[in-house]
């Protein structure tokens, strides 16, 4: 150890670091200029007398030494910033900068309205809200908090399961007019599919006594689902529509539901948010609102 001195400020942000993976990528989840980062790390290595980070390749990677601190340090600094937190933040409302991350149909339709009521409820807080359809990388683009349907294959994050969404089959009054409804999955042969992907077009659907299996013909291949719904709505085909934004066409009229008395497998709703990443009391005032509130806006657009 040198006579360099380095703060708890110092080995926070190495612990940021390592926990990121890259300078970069601390830089991005952080919102600090990599160059600060840079010089909090050089000195740490200063006041450690050793090299922390291997610089001799480009792929990031720690030392021996870096490892032990790492490792050592820690869990103690993630406990340390939870106690503060904890003691400091009593009685006190969200407020800061907090980033979430949702597909996009289920964000419009569920997840928007909530985000909104929140908001109302708490003048000093900022929701940054990415709305996609593709894989987000919720570690490396710095999310906080993700809403994700179906299984969690990440095991570098948690999960907490709040409820489920059931896709269903749809067409228009149009289209059932013209040609018919199915009226066992076996029939679905004969009708025209609207669909995300090829193998959308197998489908997998329970009664009370059976499964059974149906196969539509692909007609038109598209996704997201938002943009099945207008060629569902102009009597193309028969779509598979998650329930909850089918529910308004069904109420309006607008859609009709296909073998009502077969349902699809439901689809776990899950809040996702980084393991090694402590949650503030923001975040996890937001996990809670959501936690309650997300299956109820799901039981108004159930069909």
């Amino acid at each position: 150890m040198n006579n360099e001195s380095y703060s708890i400020d110092d080995l926070q942000w190495f612990i940021k670091i390592a926990e990121a993976g890259s300078l970069s990528r601390a830089s991005r989840q952080l919102d600090v200029p990599k160059s600060t980062l840079s010089r909090r790390l050089a000195r740490m290595e200063t006041a450690a007398g050793v090299s922390l980070v291997k610089r001799n390749t480009r792929a990031f990677a720690l030392t021996d030494a870096g490892q032990r601190l790492l490792d050592g340090t820690g869990p103690l600094i993630h406990k340390l910033n939870a106690v503060t937190q904890e003691v400091f933040s009593q009685d006190q409302t969200p407020a800061g900068r907090v980033r979430l991350a949702a597909s996009a149909t289920f964000g419009k339709v569920v997840l928007l309205p909530l985000v909104t009521e929140y908001l109302l409820q708490h003048e000093h807080l900022e929701l940054d809200v990415k709305l996609s359809n593709r894989h987000v990388n919720i570690v490396e683009e710095g999310i906080d908090l993700a809403v994700r349907i179906g299984e969690l294959a990440d095991s570098s994050l948690k999960a907490r399961a709040i409820g489920t969404v059931r896709p269903a089959l749809f067409a228009s009054p149009a289209y059932a007019s013209q040609y018919g409804l199915p009226q066992h999955p076996g029939e679905l042969s004969a009708h025209a599919g609207l669909l995300q992907s090829k193998e959308a077009a197998e489908i997998k659907l329970h009664s009370r006594t059976r499964t059974a299996r149906g196969l539509l013909r692909s007609r038109l291949i598209i996704g997201p689902s938002d943009a099945l719904v207008a060629p569902t709505l102009d009597g193309l085909g028969i779509a598979v529509l998650p329930e909850f934004q089918a529910a308004p066409l069904v109420a309006s009229g607008q859609l009709v539901r296909v073998l009502e008395g077969w349902h699809m497998s439901a689809l776990k709703v899950q809040l996702i948010y980084p393991t090694q990443r402590h949650q503030s009391p923001t975040v996890r005032a937001l996990m809670a609102f959501l936690a309650e509130q997300i299956p109820k806006r799901l039981k108004t657009l159930s069909i």
